[in-house]
């Protein structure tokens, strides 16, 4: 019998763990991820994430793997692609209302093998004018 798995709720939600491996959902959340609610960065130590556009619009704010986020991209996020973020690569993704991404990554990544990086204001307004140029490619 297949396994159905229905694609339902708001924000990070782990959908199937199988062996080392996760398929989980990002949906749009107003208190953490849209752009004006924005107020980290993550990285992960030891996986690659792999992302995919369900439905909606999003983007994938990246900002180097060094020490502290810096060189900040903005990638918008187009139907019938994966995008991959690589491991260390500091990382945010910015939805709109409606959009939902599909994320693959390792089973155990969490707290104990990610860091975070509280956003200055200066890093906001950076971030901000970054997802402003990709949205208008």
């Amino acid at each position: 019998m297949l396994e159905e798995i229905d694609i339902q709720g708001r924000g990070f939600l782990p959908l199937k763990d199988y062996g080392s491996w996760r398929i989980a959902q990002l949906s749009f959340d107003p208190r953490v991820n849209a752009l004006d609610s924005l107020a980290s960065l993550g990285r992960h130590f030891d996986t690659e994430e792999a992302f995919i556009l369900l439905q909606g619009e999003a983007i994938m704010v990246t900002a180097g793997t060094q020490d502290r986020p810096g060189s900040y991209e903005a990638v918008k996020f187009a139907a019938g692609k994966i995008y991959v973020v690589r491991q260390r690569q500091w990382h945010a993704a910015v939805l709109k209302p409606g959009g939902r991404l599909l994320i693959v990554e390792n089973r155990d990544t969490g707290a104990d093998n990610s860091e975070n990086h509280s956003l200055s204001t200066d890093e906001k307004f950076e971030i901000r004018a970054c997802v402003a140029r990709a949205e208008s490619r």
